[in-house]
């Protein structure tokens, strides 16, 4: 699949009952699209944990804010929401205005800081969802392929621990 496409294509893929991995260019830095959010995602439960937010807490919307890319929340007025309604949105329709609610409530240097503790070093939030300015100037948000399964890694190691 990857050979058919015209452009660079990294990946990993790891089984997690087995181990068993196989991958390709799995260091290489490339470009994160909307595979940042997850590492928001990270950060919002590892703060919610740690009683620095709470998932019910509540925002409206700053219009001014409003993005397109993906989302319906360019398209509403100015709702109120829970933080947690703001994490729903970001995940499941991929809405580029939750996201950037979350990275201003979370704070970019929080999110950095973690995924250091993390030791994901080549992985990025260095801008706000469909800012393009920040995007020419170089200021992408990046990771490698290996790095995004170690932070679903320690994410599912999140889960389990949260269940036991």
């Amino acid at each position: 699949i990857a050979a058919k496409v015209d452009g660079v294509v990294g990946y990993e893929i790891v089984d997690l009952t087995s181990g068993d991995r196989f991958a390709h260019l799995e260091r290489d830095t490339f470009p994160t699209a909307s595979t940042i959010k997850l590492t928001l995602v990270y950060e919002l439960f590892k703060q919610a944990e740690e009683g620095r937010i709470r998932l019910d807490e509540t925002l409206a919307l700053d219009r001014s804010k409003a993005v397109g890319g993906t989302g319906v929340l360019v398209e509403m007025g100015t709702p109120v929401l829970s933080i947690r309604d703001y994490a729903v949105l970001m995940v499941t329709l991929s809405d580029n205005t939750a996201t950037n609610v979350l990275i201003d409530r979370l704070g970019m240097d929080n999110v950095a800081r973690r995924m250091q503790a993390l030791g994901l070093n080549g992985t990025k939030l260095r801008r706000h969802m469909m800012d393009t300015a920040a995007a020419r100037r170089g200021d992408e948000n990046v990771s490698t392929p290996e790095e995004m399964v170690r932070l679903l890694q320690a994410m599912q190691g999140e889960i389990g621990r949260a269940h036991v």
